[in-house]
């Protein structure tokens, strides 16, 4: 289904209607092709009328009323044209996402937004008045004052409790307390959050449960893990293991040879040396070493510290690292090449790729997906070929991309596997197993028994913005944007659609000219 492109004609676009369907997968899904056009087009054309462009098309409308059938949005407000600056909008709020936005008065004027899943919290500064800048939570505006630093540019999850700002960071906890350390805030490779203090080597942790900002210690790289209470940080230092406790400033040097690992509870799990063999090992902030597994072959680490799959002496094994069990992997594979494993929750998706692929040709893989609890397999049938495999990046669903030939399979926290296309990117894990994916401006729906929907296929002149799957779980909210445009222009391409999870329906354009800024969900 096509919204917003420019081969419609003038009005079609100014009622964002002209969609088209287009299925992809296995026969009898969705098929066929239709063009539509918003029923009050049709009305006034079937009358001979004549439609007319809007007198400013910036100005923000609700084209069509959310359908009855949706059900679980809240409060909504929206990032909207004011009529007055085209590069510093406004912010307009109604007490239900679906109603009517034109005539509502902004509640705040020329603000610069923290833009991001507008689930999350965020923050609006007004330059106007700084002490009517404003907090955005659950679809609600509430007064806050910002520091002169914090400058709002974009907002991203640092746990499932906290939010950061970028430019000038801010966090904001689950009780809307914000903390502001005195510098950039990101997410670390193997897990946990960190600040950083301008442009020297100190660096700080962040609380993942509180959004509160340690004191900052000096390292000589860039830390690679955190913990989650935000107290000690990792780095490396001549290849050999640093750890830092922020709440003494100790800052101290301890396994050589060090690769990787993650914080779990009240140790760090490395990956390094011993005595010129390769070790998985708990080691306590005060330098003690417990080795786990020795030798050890491919390790994988879930971030949260939860969990690691390993292989040795051609074992598949699981650790659960805050207890150091480790635990053969029932049905495990005796004879084994490469392992690489993603984790979502109890659940893991491990694949196995030949060890010496010849000349880089593409060889069978074998996939399984594991319920770590209890250490057992299950082996995900019709899997690509490959010479490599990677896991996705932190803030994506877990999932594996198979190399050469890009193919993606996902997996939840309930330990469903699906499978997309080469070169698909997973955007939102959604109810009963299914997937949400993204490839070539284009959103598709995948389920465990391999089927997919094309769902919408965005226009030349728009690209996909943030996505909201609502409480029914039949629907996602889409905002779609100027494809021309930067984060802060709006205008008649900006929009918001409802999309159907099962392709039944066309796209339906709820508003224009507007973004969807924060949203409360119901239960």
């Amino acid at each position: 289904m096509r919204v917003g492109s420019t081969d419609v004609s003038a009005f079609a676009r100014t009622f964002g209607a002209a969609v088209r369907r287009a299925p992809v997968g296995p026969p009898g899904v969705g098929h066929g092709v239709k063009r539509v056009v918003a029923a009050v087009v049709v009305l006034v054309l079937a009358a001979g009328g004549c439609v007319g462009s809007r007198a400013d098309e910036s100005l923000p409308e609700r084209v069509n009323a959310l359908p009855a059938g949706v059900t679980g949005l809240g409060p909504a407000v929206f990032l909207t044209p004011d009529g007055s600056r085209t590069d510093l909008p406004g912010l307009r709020a109604v007490a239900r996402f679906g109603d009517e936005i034109a005539g509502v008065a902004p509640v705040r004027q020329h603000v610069r937004l923290a833009q991001g899943n507008p689930t999350l919290p965020t923050v609006a500064r007004w330059p106007g008045d700084e002490r009517r800048s404003a907090l955005l939570s659950g679809g609600r505006v509430f007064d806050v004052t910002l520091p002169d630093s914090v400058h709002p540019d974009r907002v991203f999850p640092l746990s499932a409790t906290v939010t950061a700002t970028g430019t000038g960071c801010l966090t904001i906890g689950p009780d809307r307390r914000t903390n502001r350390p005195a510098g950039t805030c990101e997410l670390a490779r193997d897990g946990g959050a960190y600040w950083a203090e301008g442009a020297s080597a100190r660096f700080g942790g962040i609380d993942l449960a509180s959004g509160a900002p340690s004191k900052a210690v000096g390292l000589p790289e860039y830390p690679t893990a955190v913990s989650s209470d935000g107290r000690y940080l990792a780095a490396k230092r001549s290849g050999s293991l640093v750890i830092a406790d922020t709440a003494t400033g100790a800052v101290r040097t301890t396994v050589p040879a060090f690769t990787r690992g993650v914080f779990a509870e009240g140790a760090f799990v490395a990956v390094h040396l011993v005595r010129g063999l390769r070790a998985l090992s708990l080691i306590s902030p005060a330098g003690t070493v417990r080795t786990l597994v020795r030798p050890v072959g491919d390790v994988s680490l879930a971030r949260d510290g939860r969990y690691a799959v390993a292989t040795a002496d051609a074992r598949l094994l699981v650790v659960d690292l805050p207890s150091g069990k480790v635990r053969p992997i029932i049905g495990g594979p005796a004879d084994l090449g490469r392992v690489t494993a993603t984790f979502a929750g109890d659940y893991a998706l491990i694949a196995e790729v030949d060890e010496d692929p010849d000349l880089g040709t593409p060889s069978p893989t074998r996939v399984w997906s594991s319920d770590l609890a209890i250490a057992q397999l299950r082996a995900v049938k019709a899997t690509p070929a490959a010479t490599g495999v990677a896991g996705m990046d932190a803030d994506s669903p877990a999932g594996l991309r198979f190399s050469p030939g890009g193919e993606v399979l996902t997996l939840t926290a309930g330990g469903d596997v699906t499978r997309a296309p080469s070169h698909a990117q997973p955007r939102l894990a959604l109810t009963r197993g299914r997937m949400l994916y993204e490839r070539n401006d284009a959103l598709l729906v995948a389920d465990i028994y391999g089927r997919r929907t094309e769902l919408l296929d965005v226009g030349d002149d728009q690209r996909l913005g943030e996505i909201v799957a609502t409480p029914d779980g039949r629907h996602v909210v889409v905002s779609l944007r100027d494809g021309a445009g930067g984060r802060a222009s709006l205008g008649a391409r900006d929009q918001i659609v409802l999309v159907r999870l099962d392709g039944s329906a066309d796209p339906l354009v709820l508003y224009r000219s507007a973004v969807l800024a924060s949203i409360g969900l119901l239960e």
